[in-house]
């Protein structure tokens, strides 16, 4: 059996324009990860929500909803939630990221 782990994704920022204007930065990489039966990573970045951010903390990370798609391109079967920004966009970016 073959497994991947992967450190800390972040697909906020640009990523949300390269998702926007459908691009794949992930392609290559995709298709290295496509030979491990599971690809294991880090989400550094959850979706924002309609609620606005965390004020209290700061680096707070967010990404677009539609932009967590690339998770699908990097062929990732589980991801865990970074404890440090499980809560930057509340509860509301919280569901909308699980």
């Amino acid at each position: 059996m073959k497994i991947a782990f992967l450190g800390d994704i972040a697909l906020n920022d640009d990523y949300n324009i390269l998702y926007h204007e459908d691009k794949k930065p992930f392609k290559e990489i995709g298709k290295f990860l496509s030979q491990h039966q599971y690809v294991v990573g880090n989400l550094e970045c959850l979706s924002e929500g309609s609620y606005g951010e965390n004020l209290l903390k700061k680096p707070r990370l967010k990404t677009k909803p539609e932009t967590l798609n690339y998770l699908l391109d990097i062929g990732i079967n589980v991801a865990q939630l970074a404890h440090n920004h499980v809560y930057d966009n509340l509860k509301d970016g919280f569901d909308r990221t699980s």
